[in-house]
């Protein structure tokens, strides 16, 4: 009998947590997957308010490569180089923690606390004070999108 599928983490919901002093932060649990997984963390620069920490798992990671590389050369290159460049590995240490390096926490201005944001497939980290400028910016956008959905 083959063995169950694992269960794909969906991420949804809001969470604020502290940062300490070595740029460590909880991962919420809900979030947490049962097997250890290796996501990517990228400083993603496409909100007029600033950058965020957009975080993928593996197989987000695969469809945002295969875009990539369906781009035409120039976009290819320069997009290659930002993600290549602009990313790294990280696993949750054993106090369920994921360490934002000091080059990315300085980049999304994130300092004392982190606002991590579901993405269904994926989820970003904001600075608080980005998130809530993103946040009320957005409203007039998701309000004409969820009219669109009815």
């Amino acid at each position: 009998m083959p063995a169950p599928a694992a269960q794909k983490v969906t991420y949804q919901s809001l969470y604020r947590y502290t940062v300490d002093a070595n740029r460590r932060v909880q991962m919420p649990l809900p979030w947490r997957s049962a097997k250890p997984v290796e996501l990517t963390m990228i400083v993603w620069p496409q909100h007029e308010c600033g950058p965020c920490l957009r975080v993928v798992p593996p197989e987000q990671l695969d469809k945002l490569r295969e875009k990539i590389e369906n781009m035409p050369a120039p976009d290819r290159t320069a997009l290659k180089r930002h993600v290549g460049s602009s990313s790294i590995k990280v696993e949750l240490d054993s106090a369920k923690r994921i360490v934002i390096p000091a080059e990315m926490a300085d980049a999304v201005g994130i300092r004392d606390e982190a606002v991590f944001a579901g993405m269904l497939d994926y989820f970003e980290v904001w600075s608080k004070d980005r998130y809530a400028d993103m946040h009320s910016q957005e409203k007039r956008v998701v309000a004409n999108a969820l009219k669109s959905l009815e």
